[in-house]
């Protein structure tokens, strides 16, 4: 749960692949507006305290770059921001060598949050398998 009383969720439409052109996006709603974030993501399942939350996957970790929810305009702070990657895309730049066909992936969103104790949030987790 974020200062805000939302919980950010994680979802995914697609089909997640090494070589197909198709979209796979996973994206992150209920996340406070206009914050920072990043996708980040390992290659096992572990639950561990982290930042006031959990993180769920084990190390190493690797991560997308920064994106902003967006949202509401300011001066209102609410939970109508979103994040969102392509990551057959990310997969197909072959930027980690490690997602490779087969590969368990395990990951969540990390946003900033600085009206919470620990000043970030976390969504929940999102696992999947690398297809062909």
């Amino acid at each position: 749960t974020n200062s805000q009383g939302c919980v950010p969720a994680i979802g995914s439409s697609g089909i997640p692949s090494a070589s197909n052109a198709s979209s796979f996006v996973i994206s992150a709603s209920n996340v406070l507006n206009r914050q920072n974030g990043i996708f980040f993501y390992g290659y096992s399942q572990q639950i561990a305290p982290f930042q006031g939350g959990f993180k769920c996957m084990s190390s190493p970790t690797r991560r997308t770059p920064i994106q902003n929810s967006g949202g509401s305009a300011f001066p209102v702070v609410d939970c109508s921001g979103t994040y969102s990657i392509a990551f057959n895309a990310w997969i197909q730049t072959g930027i980690d060598p490690i997602l490779v066909v087969g590969q368990e992936v395990d990951g969540q969103f990390w946003s900033r949050d600085s009206a919470s104790p620990s000043t970030t949030g976390l969504t929940n987790a999102i696992q999947f398998v690398n297809g062909n």
